[in-house]
């Protein structure tokens, strides 16, 4: 784990490709590791996410390819991304000519 740590202080600067595929989700990563070190500390990666709700980007070759957060974190985010598509179809029903307004419930 200390070797993970010290990857996260030390983490290399995004390069170009990252920065386009991932680079958003590199800066809000409270530690950044590659997938080799992520199998062998799997299970001190699952409670650094669920318990201190730190969230791990996972990397290969240097690119993010998954990350691991919290239960929270994640139905948070679902919550977020489910009230926006309500919003969407509302809008997309009110403005739509011929239609009739539907009123939707929110989950």
């Amino acid at each position: 784990m200390r070797a993970m740590r010290r990857r996260a202080e030390n983490a290399p600067k995004p390069n170009r490709d990252m920065r386009r595929e991932g680079g958003r989700a590199m800066k809000l990563a409270s530690l950044i590791v590659p997938i080799a070190e992520a199998k062998r500390g799997f299970s001190d990666l699952c409670a650094r996410a669920g318990y201190a709700r730190e969230t791990i980007v996972v990397t290969k070759h240097g690119r993010p390819i998954a990350a691991i957060v919290s239960m929270e974190d994640l139905e948070r985010s679902t919550a977020l991304e489910d009230r926006y598509a309500v919003e969407l179809l509302e809008r997309a029903i009110a403005t739509s000519p011929g239609t009739t307004k539907v009123k939707l419930r929110a989950r």
